[in-house]
């Protein structure tokens, strides 16, 4: 079967078992690094939504002077 790496083909036959289990380890990760860009697009998606969900729907009653210091809840 042949193979275009690196814009050559190749004749996949000749491979040796580590040259294919590299080309196997490179494949899969540059699906993994595609699948994680995906899912970071979706998590700046779904932040942006309840980000503003929040900024239009908290109440104005809700809202209160800035605690003082010794008021501040430690973490």
């Amino acid at each position: 079967m042949a193979i275009k790496l690196n814009d050559k083909w190749y004749d996949e036959s000749k491979f040796n078992a580590e040259i294919k289990n590299s080309i196997v380890q490179v494949n899969n990760y540059q699906k993994q690094v595609s699948n994680l860009k995906a899912d970071l697009q979706n998590c700046q998606i779904i932040i942006a939504h309840h980000a503003n969900y929040i900024k239009e729907n908290v109440p104005a009653s809700a809202e209160i002077d800035e605690p003082k210091a010794e008021e501040t809840p430690k973490e």
